[in-house]
């Protein structure tokens, strides 16, 4: 494979490192990212309700919710949205907040200072 061939991919990378989000919690954005990349992720589910951890035990993110009919939620949702919540959150992105109609969807990042959750 020609190194051309790699220069997107790094500047992707490199455009994408630079986030207030994966700045301040990086593993935080771990788990957004590998959450997010299901493309199908409906609320609820047992997906969305377990989540993904992040580089450690310590950091997860979630869904839960009692949406009737069972909402979807588009992967640029799921990416914004979470992102966002980290940048406003606690020092290692640690949030919470509602969304979906009627705010159906709890939506939830978790740090644990003592170890995994």
């Amino acid at each position: 494979m020609k190194i051309t061939a790699l220069l997107p991919l790094a500047l992707a990378g490199s455009v994408f490192a630079s986030t207030p989000c994966s700045e301040k919690a990086p593993s935080a954005m771990a788990a957004i990212q590998k959450f997010c990349s299901q493309m199908n992720i409906m609320v609820p589910s047992n997906y969305a309700k377990t989540g993904q951890r992040g580089y450690t035990d310590a950091t997860r993110v979630s869904i839960t919710g009692n949406c009737k009919p069972a909402m979807w939620v588009p992967h640029n949702y799921c990416m914004s949205q979470f992102e966002n919540m980290c940048s406003n959150g606690g020092k290692h992105g640690g949030s919470t907040h509602k969304y979906g109609k009627n705010g159906c969807q709890h939506w939830e990042i978790q740090y644990n200072t003592g170890g995994a959750l």
